[in-house]
């Protein structure tokens, strides 16, 4: 009754589009949260046959199920490990985000357990004030490396908190305390590993913020309105879509309530088409009386509260519109196609949090590139 379509060829297309940007940068492709609802495994296959340099993931079980549906690469886990699962990281090979630099004992004793060097990223806390460590601190732990010589510091890096508005001075700031580390670090002769810097909106809006690699992730999926091409046109390509077939159609006369706390009221005699996907399906219910779906390939309004399992849809100019037609509640549908930026505006939030809602709730297919088979 209901399905999700994710569209690979969309999401090679993006990959390609993001390559052409990143000048020869190698790619970090941010697969973490079931690569933001649209299946971390197909999805990391496809990359990975497309020469990313590796995968940014959030947590060790994620790394487990890419190694264990045959994948290899790199593998960055950019929220770090909890104390305690440093060996398992360490045996699984990965690169760890370093958060708290009293990690790095526990990281330094698995790397000689193992007989094999642990992999850190030192994350750089530049003005989001979530983790990592301050620019100073960052330089004094380089300097003493080699208190730790089970660990190789492969990576430094920071995340850009608003460079989705480049008229936000933040970003800017962000990038000189990172740049200003960097110089220091070089000024007194340390190495500097490599550095990232850039997701998605600073790759397209601060080409300064592209060093050795760059970690997209929402771009991948084409999960934001820009950048656009020549033709004023979006080059990203969105590549997930809800669809599902309508399970009842009544007529209701004027004045009616329609929906929990009858939050709406028809207005004249209405035709309404009611589908059967809900809040549980990832359906926001911040989408009530503002959402819109494609039907036959028009836009239908949404009306009333959306429910746990049910939307109702007013399909009063929609003649052709019967039980079992398609209605989709995101994608396209003949010229017209509703996009996630726009059903996260409609629903008061982020296209996101939507994608991954959606993405992980409902049964999924997988479209493939012409010419792939599945594995």
């Amino acid at each position: 009754m209901r399905r999700v379509t994710v569209d690979l060829g969309a999401i090679a297309h993006n990959l390609q589009v993001i390559k052409d940007t990143a000048k020869g940068a190698r790619i970090i492709a941010v697969v973490k949260s079931d690569a933001y609802g649209h299946g971390m495994v197909e999805v990391a296959r496809l990359l990975a046959r497309r020469g990313v340099w590796g995968f940014g993931l959030a947590e060790l079980d994620e790394v487990e199920r890419l190694r264990k549906a045959g994948l290899r690469g790199e593998w960055l886990l950019m929220a770090g490990v909890p104390r305690g699962l440093e060996e398992e990281a360490v045996a699984l090979g990965a690169h760890v985000a370093l958060l708290d630099p009293g990690q790095l004992a526990g990281l330094d004793r698995a790397g000689r357990r193992l007989r094999r060097r642990a992999r850190v990223h030192i994350k750089v806390e530049t003005g989001m004030g979530r983790f990592g460590l301050p620019p100073q601190e960052a330089f004094a732990l380089l300097q003493q490396r080699g208190r730790w010589p089970n660990v190789r510091f492969s990576g430094l890096f920071t995340h850009l908190s608003s460079a989705d508005d480049p008229s936000d001075p933040l970003t800017e700031a962000q990038l000189r305390a990172l740049h200003g580390l960097i110089d220091r670090l070089r000024a007194a002769g340390i190495p500097v590993p490599m550095v990232h810097a850039a997701n998605t909106a600073a790759l397209f809006h601060f080409p300064q913020a592209r060093h050795q690699a760059v970690r997209p992730g929402i771009g991948l999926y084409g999960g934001v309105p820009w950048p656009a091409g020549p033709d004023g046109r979006p080059r990203l390509r969105p590549a997930m879509a809800l669809s599902a077939r309508i399970a009842s159609v009544k007529e209701l006369p004027a004045g009616h309530p329609v929906g929990y706390s009858h939050t709406f009221t028809t207005s004249r005699p209405c035709r309404l088409a009611v589908l059967p996907v809900g809040y549980d399906d990832g359906y926001l219910r911040g989408l009530s009386n503002r959402g819109q779906v494609l039907i036959h390939g028009r836009r239908c309004p949404v009306v009333g509260n959306v429910c746990m399992k049910a939307v109702m849809v007013d399909v009063t100019h929609c003649p052709a519109a019967e039980v079992g037609s398609e209605a989709v509640l995101l994608g396209p549908q003949g010229s017209d196609a509703i996009t996630p930026w726009e059903l996260a505006e409609w629903a008061g939030t982020i296209s996101y949090e939507l994608l991954c809602l959606v993405g992980t709730r409902n049964p999924r297919e997988f479209l493939r590139p012409q010419g792939e088979g599945g594995e």
